[in-house]
């Protein structure tokens, strides 16, 4: 049965690989022809959530995992918010993508020079670059396009009962930007793709379920009518969003 649960995974993954390589190759350079200029990006990230979300269906179908979402309604209507997580699994950000429409996450650069997954991660993703003014400017367009941004503020899986180091960028830029912080709790009932691990290691014997908590809505211009100093202000978000996220 264990055997069975690991080869439905594999197949999944390699559904997941197919559509990334037809995305990448076929559909958006497709679109780039064909669609007018201003709607490209919006065109592609509607593309990513809905093939993320057959992807998705899939899984739950296959009996990989189940889905608890109880404000997913609340979270489709979201415009130009910063979202943030905790991270314990790899498919944590298809749940999240797959769920949230109108959201785009960030990616490390060197998934950029990926050949296969290039051209999906350059216009449908939010790059890390080491250019940190380049990196601020393109988040601030794509919140005031009304785009979410997605991101995991720790900035890699972590394990279970790891104490988390949180990194400021998230605290930084709903300061910068003057945009709501909405932080989630993924709870996952076994572990599952987890760091560190291999497929084959980190795959749960049973269904696994990923229930999403929404937490309360961290809103920086309160903080800093308290606390006005920008650093400050900083590390009390970003402990806002430890205590959400990791507790």
């Amino acid at each position: 049965m264990y055997l069975l649960r690991i080869f439905t995974v594999l197949f999944a993954f390699f559904v997941f690989g197919l559509g990334a390589l037809c995305l990448g190759f076929i559909i958006f350079p497709l679109v780039s022809i064909f669609a007018k200029k201003n709607n490209k990006q919006k065109t592609f990230v509607f593309l990513i959530h809905k093939s993320w979300k057959i992807f998705r269906y899939i899984m739950v179908c296959l009996q990989i995992i189940k889905f608890e979402f109880p404000h997913i309604k609340f979270m489709q209507q979201l415009r130009g918010k910063i979202i943030v997580s905790n991270h314990p699994s790899l498919i944590d950000i298809v749940i999240l993508i797959s769920s949230i429409p109108n959201s785009i996450s960030v990616v490390k650069s060197e998934l950029a020079s990926n050949f296969f997954v290039r051209n999906i991660i350059l216009n449908a993703y939010l790059i890390n670059d080491s250019d940190v003014d380049k990196f601020k400017n393109n988040a601030k367009v794509l919140l005031q396009n009304g785009f979410n941004i997605v991101i995991f503020p720790t900035g890699t899986r972590t394990l279970n009962n790891e104490i988390p180091k949180i990194h400021q960028g998230a605290a930084a830029l709903a300061i910068e930007n003057n945009v709501e912080i909405i932080p989630l709790k993924i709870n996952v009932s076994a572990p599952f793709l987890t760091k560190n691990n291999s497929i084959y290691k980190s795959v749960a014997k049973e269904k696994v379920l990923f229930k999403i908590e929404t937490r309360p809505v961290i809103k920086p211009n309160e903080i800093l009518l308290n606390e006005p100093d920008y650093v400050k202000a900083r590390k009390i978000i970003s402990n806002k969003i430890k205590e959400a996220c990791f507790k």
